[in-house]
């Protein structure tokens, strides 16, 4: 990385723009910048580091500090701009930081944005934009530089008050001062990691443990009270014990054993209790059955005394049911007696009715004289037939003269209108005759017309294709002068390049020169006054980069004559086919074809319609001519119908005049005709009913008085007084039956021969037996559920030592991965006893990277201190609870000992701080990926230094020039204003600070 231009404005002490040339000033390699205290020397570090970073380095940065100078104009922005190279690309930063301004617009301030900008040099186009985002420059400036705003800090702006400090602190301060710069944050995070792992292995091992203790728990509680399970104790292990394992196994197996002895016992004690249960069953069985035996003799002689006190009862219900069995042989004739009762009054009833409705004349008549007056209205009625016919006749002639009527009418209507037609036919046969001779000329001029467009629009096509390829020939024509001047400039830096690096060659291969090998110009071994870079002086590889720029743009030029030649031919073919026509003329010339073959297009698109449009008028003409011949015809057909309906209708109305007499219609007359045979002929009917049922009435008189005398019965009276309803016949049957059931049932049960043999022993005693037998039950009721518990425990049992074994199987490698996990965890951490310094990995690392700042610092703090003195790294454990392997001593050569850096002169310090802060740069920037620093800034501590030491320390900053770097330092010493040439001055006036480049005495 070097610096190039630093532009302020508006920033710290700095009013007004404020420009610093560090090309001018690193010329000589070492610079001083300097000044009164308060002008601010710092803040043109501050300003290195905001162009940068956006941020200033340390506590410059806390919260509530403005970057703004209050010397500054309102309307001048706070600005940074700083110019630099790094990685090879040159690059412009510009920031600024949040401010207020002045509102455009009436008064007060409005606050502006942070905003960034970044540019990029290049040969070939200058100056470009690159990004405005913050986010954007800070990752592609961190990227670049590889360091965070930290390392930059410690790296490139060498702040001695932090070195002497880190010089004389404790191996805590060292480290974080180490990790800020080396980034260790990763080894802390495994450190984290691993002990999060140990915690999470932990965590599992416990868990596993708790729940094999709850299972065991359980096995307690499944064992129960088994005599010596209650003496033996529970495991008295915590989680994670590495005995739980085989105390939970012993515990598990004795477990077993006990649970199956106790369901052996259990099995014992069952058999016999079923074999009490047993004989106490059978006995209180056979109790059970002499009991119901005894009980069984005693109720059989209770009901025959029963039967015996029936007895008259029985003979009534005989006596009743022998009468109701002879009247049951009578009550047929009853029943047909009432029926024919009952129908002779309701024909009597019915022919009452009947006679009462017919005329006085036939109120008395008999039934020959009614059946006579019926056969004489009944053919009055059939006379009527022939004249309804008639009467429907007539009706039908009317509505058939209505329909000739509405046919004539619409006949008519119909001639006209094909009389009409007709007489305009001949002027529409012309009209469409000329549509189709049209239509037939325009297919025609289609076709003509469609023969020259199609040419007209190719040629118009080439006129265009010529015009656009013009167009475009005038850009490859310009954008091959373009390249052209650019490929000639290329070349003329190329060439002044390779020029420049010819001049300053001998610097170049002086670079290669190693002592004691001869020179491949001179060939002499020795090399006294080596060339050395002049400032300027161009690289192999930036001429070589010059080169390739130069052949890429010939490349360019060569492809734009290419595209340049092939335009022009396209062009020359597209004029030949476009002939000399101008595009503007071949465009009214295609369209007024295009609409005229359009036009012509569609008028022939009507042929066809028009063809079809003729015939179909041809075919109507032929059509309309038949019909109008079938009209006059069928109109006189329906003339000579009409007169013929005309002499029938007259016919017909004389008939039925004479038939219908007084009444309005013949139907009417044929209602009151039918009315009154209906009435003649129910009267008949009624009076011929009423007869036949006092026939059958007398008929079932006597049939009765028969039946009674048979059956036994002095009347007929007798006879239905003794009948018997069906329900009161079936109660008594019951009753009867029930009783005579009832006797030979008794028979039966007094003659068995178990039931008198039980009847001649004692009363039996069921209940006694019963209770016997209930209490075995019990026992035997209690042995079971021993038996199933015992049996259920010892499932329950083996199935948590299986889950329990099956837990311990599980929790093996949970606690083998604990182990290893928690093992790698102490000894990254430092507790492991195997880690004999007590050291955290990322101490260990920056121990490592202490180490090699050491070494580097030891190269420049024996040059400084003549030799004396060297850096050394100490891991000596620390004592109590401090970290080890952060030590730093000094190694005295003039005494050979080796004592702590703390107990260094001011001016020693000063060595060993300078000495660690340029060895640090070292470590850093080859961390970072060998970024070069071709700018370093050394800011105060020189006042502590003698002549003598300030000579050996200043040819130590000149030697950094042999790594292509410029020193800046910032300092008050003024001694170092007359051993510096280049200088750097930092003026502190009223209105603000100002810089002035001073060079040998001269101030610009």
């Amino acid at each position: 990385m070097r610096l190039h231009r630093l532009k302020v404005t508006a920033f710290g002490p700095f009013a007004e723009p404020q420009e610093i040339d560090f090309d001018a000033l690193s010329g000589a390699g070492i610079f001083l910048l300097h000044g009164p205290t308060g002008a601010g020397k710092t803040s043109v570090l501050d300003a290195v580091c905001y162009a940068l970073y956006g941020s200033v380095p340390g506590a410059r940065q806390s919260p509530g500090t403005s970057l703004r100078s209050d010397h500054a104009a309102p309307d001048t922005p706070t600005e940074v701009t700083l110019d630099l190279t790094v990685g090879g690309r040159r690059l412009e930063i510009t920031r600024r930081p949040e401010q207020e301004r002045p509102k455009k617009r009436g008064t007060g301030t409005t606050r502006d944005k942070a905003q960034s900008w970044l540019r990029e040099h290049t040969a070939a186009d200058g100056w470009h934009a690159l990004s405005r985002s913050h986010q954007e420059i800070g990752e592609e400036i961190e990227q670049l530089l590889g360091m965070s705003r930290e390392q930059f800090c410690q790296v490139v702006l060498l702040p001695q008050g932090d070195f002497a400090r880190f010089l004389r602190a404790d191996a805590e301060a060292r480290g974080r001062l180490l990790g800020r710069l080396f980034d260790t944050r990763r080894f802390a995070a495994v450190e984290a990691l691993l002990a999060e792992r140990r915690r999470t292995a932990e965590a599992k091992v416990r868990a596993g443990d708790e729940r094999v203790l709850g299972t065991a728990q359980r096995l307690a509680q499944a064992a129960g009270d088994c005599a010596d399970l209650r003496a033996w104790p529970m495991p008295g292990h915590q989680p994670g014990d590495p005995g739980l394992a085989e105390a939970v196994r012993a515990w598990a197996a004795v477990a077993r054993s006990a649970a199956r002895e106790r369901l052996t016992v259990a099995a014992y004690a069952l058999a016999a209790a079923e074999g009490r249960h047993a004989a106490a069953r059978r006995t209180a069985q056979e109790a059970a059955e002499l009991d119901r035996l005894q009980r069984r003799h005693a109720e059989a002689l209770r009901r025959a005394d029963l039967l015996a006190e029936a007895a008259p009862e029985r003979q009534r219900v005989r006596d009743l049911l022998d009468r109701g069995a002879r009247a049951a042989l009578v009550a047929p004739a009853l029943d047909l007696r009432e029926a024919a009762a009952g129908a002779h009054r309701a024909a009597a009833h019915a022919e009452s009715v009947a006679r009462a409705a017919l005329p006085p004349a036939l109120s008395g008549a008999g039934t020959d004289q009614l059946a006579g007056e019926e056969q004489r209205l009944r053919g009055a009625l059939g006379a009527l037939e022939a004249a309804h016919r008639a009467e429907a006749r007539s009706a039908e002639i009317g509505r058939e003269r209505q329909a000739l009527d509405r046919e004539a009418r619409a006949a008519d209507e119909q001639l006209r209108e094909t009389a009409d037609w007709l007489a305009r036919w001949e002027q529409a046969r012309t009209g469409l005759q000329a549509r189709v001779d049209a239509a037939q000329q325009a297919a025609t001029l289609a076709e003509h017309l469609a023969g020259r467009l199609e040419p007209a629009r190719l040629q118009l096509a080439a006129a265009r294709r010529r015009d656009t390829l013009a167009a475009d020939a005038d850009q490859a024509a310009a954008a091959l002068l373009s390249v052209r001047e650019e490929a000639a400039a290329a070349r003329e830096h190329w060439l002044e390049l390779k020029e420049a690096r010819l001049r300053g060659i001998a610097a170049e291969l002086a670079q290669a020169l190693v002592p004691g090998e001869p020179c491949t110009v001179c060939g002499s071994d020795r090399h006294p006054a080596p060339a050395r870079t002049a400032p300027g002086h161009v690289e192999r590889a930036a001429e070589e980069a010059a080169h390739a720029r130069f052949e890429a743009a010939e490349e360019r030029r060569a492809t734009a004559e290419r595209r340049l030649a092939a335009v022009t031919e396209a062009r020359t073919e597209a004029a030949a086919a476009a002939g000399g026509a101008q595009t503007a003329e071949l465009l009214a010339r295609t369209e007024d074809l295009t609409s005229r073959h359009a036009a012509a297009h569609a008028a022939a698109a009507g042929l066809h319609a028009a063809r079809e449009a003729l015939a179909r008028a041809e075919r109507e003409h032929a059509a309309r001519s038949e019909a109008h011949r079938e009209g006059h015809a069928r109109a006189a057909a329906r003339a000579s119908r009409r007169e013929a309906l005309d002499d029938e209708l007259r016919g017909l109305e004389a008939e039925l005049a004479r038939v219908r007499g007084d009444a309005p219609s013949v139907a009417h007359r044929a209602r009151v005709l039918e009315a009154r045979v209906a009435l003649v002929a129910g009267a008949a009917e009624a009076v011929r009913r009423a007869d036949a049922a006092a026939e059958r009435l007398k008929e079932a008189d006597g049939r009765l008085a028969d039946a009674a005398f048979r059956a036994g019965f002095d009347t007929v009276e007798e006879a239905a007084g003794a009948v018997l309803p069906e329900a009161e016949r079936r109660a008594l049957q019951l009753r009867m039956d029930t009783w005579q059931a009832e006797e030979a049932a008794l028979a039966d049960r007094l003659a068995e021969a178990d039931t008198a043999a039980a009847a001649a022993l004692p009363p039996a005693d069921p209940a006694t037996a019963e209770a016997a037998a209930e209490r075995a039950a019990a026992r035997l009721r209690a042995a079971g559920s021993a038996v199933d518990a015992a049996r259920e425990r010892c499932a329950e049992v083996d199935r948590l030592s299986r889950q329990a074994a099956a837990e311990l199987r599980t929790l093996g490698p949970l606690r083998e991965e604990y182990e290893r996990v928690a093992r790698l965890a102490a000894l990254t951490a430092g507790t492991s006893a195997d880690n004999e310094r007590k050291m955290r990995l990322e101490a260990y690392v920056l121990a490592a990277r202490l180490e090699q700042v050491a070494a580097a610092a030891t190269l420049r703090l024996q040059r400084m201190s003549g030799g004396r003195y060297t850096l050394v790294h100490s891991d000596a454990k620390a004592g109590g609870r401090g970290r080890s392997g952060l030590g730093l001593h000094v190694v005295d050569a003039w005494t050979g000992s080796e004592r702590d850096t703390a107990t260094l002169s001011g001016g020693e310090t000063f060595f060993a701080s300078l000495a660690l802060a340029l060895g640090l740069a070292d470590v850093v920037t080859d961390e970072a990926g060998g970024m070069r620093l071709d700018t370093l800034f050394i800011d105060e501590g020189f006042g502590s230094l003698d002549d003598q030491a300030l000579d050996e320390v200043l040819d130590v900053l000149d030697s950094l020039r042999e790594r292509d770097r410029s020193v800046g330092i910032v300092s008050h010493v003024a001694d170092l204003r007359t051993r510096v040439q280049a200088q750097l001055e930092v003026v502190k006036r009223r209105g603000g600070s100002v810089v002035r480049h001073r060079t040998a005495g001269l101030t610009d």
